[in-house]
């Protein structure tokens, strides 16, 4: 699955520094491993597990600084 991100406005979307390109979002199996192998290379990211979402989601920035999400359903993952 991709997800494109954008934005209402021009004026919200042109001041992003990526422009109308916000993030693109990737669903994927493996959550634990996911942690360990971006910890382990020293990628910084954000995790957010709401409990009104199906899914666990690790959000980080691409070195032009294009948000990446990925996204893990919890039921697949055990965690529901």
């Amino acid at each position: 699955m991709i997800h494109l991100a954008s934005y209402t406005e021009d004026t919200l979307e042109l001041a992003q520094p990526t422009g109308r390109f916000n993030h693109v979002c990737f669903n994927l199996r493996g959550l634990a491993a996911c942690r360990e192998r971006l910890q382990a290379h020293g990628v910084r990211f954000e995790e957010q597990n709401r409990e009104i979402l199906p899914v666990v989601q690790l959000f980080m920035k691409d070195p032009a600084g294009v948000g990446v999400e990925l996204s893990f359903n919890k039921a697949a993952e055990g965690l529901a």
